[in-house]
Parts: C-alpha cells; sequence; structure tokens
C-alpha cells in the first residue's frame, strides 16, 4: 500500500508541478487512492498533508541557513 501511495504522489507532483505546493492536489488524489485501497480516505489526506508539512519545514531550514549564511536581497540585487 505504502508503494501505491507514493506513486501515486510521484505522479502527483508531475503532472501537476504548476500548482503551487500541490495545494489540495495532493489530498485528494491521495485520500481517492487510500479510499480505494481500503484504508480510508482520512489516512490518505493526512499522509498528504503531513507530507506537505515535511516539505515545508525544510524550505525553511534551508531558507534560514542562507540568511545565516549572508544572503540577503540587497546582496542579489546588487550583483550583476
Amino acid at each position: 500500500m505504502a508503494l501505491v501511495l507514493e506513486t501515486v504522489e510521484r505522479v502527483i507532483t508531475i503532472a501537476f508541478k504548476f500548482v503551487p505546493l500541490r495545494m489540495g492536489v495532493d489530498q485528494a488524489g491521495s485520500g481517492l487512492v487510500a479510499q480505494l485501497l481500503g484504508i480510508g480516505a482520512g489516512v490518505g489526506i493526512t499522509i498528504a498533508t503531513v507530507r506537505t508539512a515535511r516539505n515545508l519545514c525544510w524550505a525553511a531550514a534551508g531558507l534560514a541557513l542562507l540568511f545565516k549564511s549572508g544572503l540577503s536581497m540587497k546582496n542579489v540585487l546588487r550583483e550583476p
């Protein structure tokens, strides 16, 4: 089941790359597939929501490290 859910997540990521953070698309797809697998739509939606939260946390950590290393908009705009 985990393999099927992860495969669906990868397909959704590729197909809906233009949607920021795949808001709602990932949850709907994972919920539908989880329902079809018989584990309940709530489980699929929860997995997709946790995945989105994980991505946001890693993005925030990366931004914090960039800013800590001295990256600022002033420096970016000054570079040729």
